[in-house]
C-alpha cells in the first residue's frame, strides 16, 4: 500500500524488512504484480494483508451502533469486504513464499462475546506454512513474478496494449519463482545448494492460458550463482550480475517434482524426474495453484525436503546437507520432540527412487538425518 519511493526509502532502515504489496483482502492478484517485482528487487519481503484460511464467513461486519454493516460475501471496490472466502489455498502460497508476515486472520463461528465461539481456521493450511512451534517455514529470495510474465512475452498475453491498466499485470498467466539456499559440506568445501520452487494459476483479463513451458533461465535468473558464496564478508555488491545469470551452476543436475503439499503423504503420487531444461506448467484458474519444485542432486541423492509444507525446503528448517558416498547428511531444526517426515529422491542404478524418512527433532532443537 505504500507508495514506490517510500518502500524505496524505507531501506535506509533496517528495522523495515517487508512492504505491503496490495489491497484489503489480498485477493487482487493483478494488482499485486508489479509491486510484488519492487519489494523483490530490493530485498524486501511483501505481503497481501490478512490471510484467510476458513471454508466461509461467519460472522458479518457491523457498524459501532450494532447494525450490519458489511454482509458476509459483500464486495466493495472489488474486495471480498467481510470474506469473499476463496482462493484460501492459493492465498496460503502466496503468503507462505512471499517472506513477508502471514498473518493469520479468520474469524471466531461467532461473535467474541459468545462463550461457544469457535476458532475457523484451516488447520492444515496454516500448518503448512510454520514448524510445530509456529516459525514461519519460507524460502530465501521473495517470490516474484517470472521475467517473462512481467514483460508479457512467450505467450503470457498483451501487457502493453490497448487492454492495458497501469500499476497492473492483469494478462492472464501467471508464473512466479523463489529459491531457498541451504549450506552443502562436500569434502571440506563449503558451497550453498539451490532449491527452487515455481507456481502457475491462471488469472486476469482475456483469453487465459492454460499451460506454459518454463525454462531453465526462468530460474536461474533469479540469483547470480559466480557471486556466491560471496568470498570475503567486506565484498559490495555492484548491482550487476558476475555471471551470465541464464544457466545452472556447471556439474548440478536437478529433480523435477510436482507438489501437492495438502494432499500428499508419502511418496506414491510423486513422479520424479531429471530436469532437462524445461517442463510445462499447467495454469489452472480458481483456487487451483501448479506447484513445482527443482532439487539439487548432491551424491546421487536429491532432498525434496516436507511434503505438508508450501516451503519444501527452508532454511529455517534445514541448516546443511553433507553428501557422503551414497548417502546424504541432513541437519535440520525444530521444536524439540517435533516428528518431521522427509522426502527425497536416490538416483543411483540408472532410475529415481521417491523414499521417506522420520526424524524426530531432539531437547536442543535440532536433528540429524541420514538419506540412503
Amino acid at each position: 500500500m505504500a507508495l514506490g519511493e517510500q518502500i524505496l526509502m524505507s531501506v535506509e532502515w533496517p528495522a523495515v524488512t517487508n512492504a505491503r504489496a496490495n489491497g484489503d483482502g489480498g485477493l487482487d492478484i493483478v494488482s499485486l504484480v508489479l509491486p510484488s517485482v519492487l519489494t523483490s528487487i530490493l530485498g524486501l519481503g511483501w505481503s497481501k494483508d490478512n490471510l484467510r484460511t476458513a471454508d466461509k464467513c461467519y460472522v458479518p461486519g457491523l457498524y459501532p451502533n450494532g447494525t450490519v454493516k458489511w454482509p458476509c460475501g459483500s464486495i466493495n471496490k472489488g474486495e471480498g469486504t467481510s470474506g469473499q472466502f476463496k482462493m484460501q489455498t492459493q492465498q496460503t502460497i502466496l503468503a507462505a513464499l512471499s517472506m513477508g508476515p502471514v498473518g493469520i486472520s479468520d474469524q471466531l463461528s461467532d461473535r467474541p462475546e459468545v462463550p461457544t465461539a469457535d476458532i475457523t481456521s484451516n488447520v492444515p493450511l496454516v500448518m503448512s506454512t510454520c514448524d510445530a512451534a509456529g516459525n514461519l517455514l519460507q524460502p530465501s529470495f521473495p517470490l516474484a513474478p517470472i521475467e517473462r510474465m512481467i514483460v508479457g512475452g512467450a505467450g503470457f498475453g498483451d501487457c502493453t496494449g490497448a487492454e492495458h491498466r497501469a500499476y497492473t499485470y492483469g494478462c492472464g498467466g501467471h508464473v512466479w519463482a523463489t529459491y531457498s539456499s541451504v549450506e552443502v559440506s562436500n569434502n571440506g568445501n563449503i558451497s550453498m545448494g539451490i532449491w527452487f520452487t515455481s507456481i502457475g494459476f491462471a488469472a486476469g483479463r482475456g483469453q487465459l492460458p492454460t499451460n506454459m513451458t518454463v525454462y531453465e533461465e526462468d530460474f536461474s535468473a533469479l540469483y547470480d550463482q559466480e557471486a556466491l558464496p560471496a568470498s570475503l564478508l567486506n565484498d559490495i555488491p555492484r548491482g550487476a550480475f558476475q555471471g551470465n545469470g541464464d544457466k545452472f551452476p556447471s556439474g548440478v543436475e536437478y529433480v523435477l517434482w510436482e507438489s501437492d503439499f495438502l494432499n500428499q503423504k508419502d511418496c506414491s503420487t510423486i513422479e520424479p524426474a531429471i530436469f532437462n531444461g524445461n517442463f510445462t506448467m499447467p495454469l489452472p484458474k480458481g483456487d487451483l495453484t501448479s506447484q513445482f519444485n527443482l532439487a539439487p542432486l548432491y551424491g546421487g541423492i536429491a532432498l525434496l525436503g516436507e511434503l505438508s509444507k508450501v516451503t519444501a525446503v527452508s532454511p529455517q528448517r534445514f541448516e546443511a546437507v553433507a553428501p557422503d558416498g551414497e548417502s546424504l547428511s541432513v541437519k535440520l531444526r525444530g521444536k524439540p520432540a517435533e516428528n518431521v517426515t522427509l522426502a527425497y529422491v536416490v538416483a543411483f542404478h540408472g532410475g529415481l527412487s521417491c523414499k521417506t524418512a522420520e526424524v524426530s527433532v531432539g531437547a536442543d532443537g535440532s536433528a540429524t538425518a541420514e538419506l540412503k
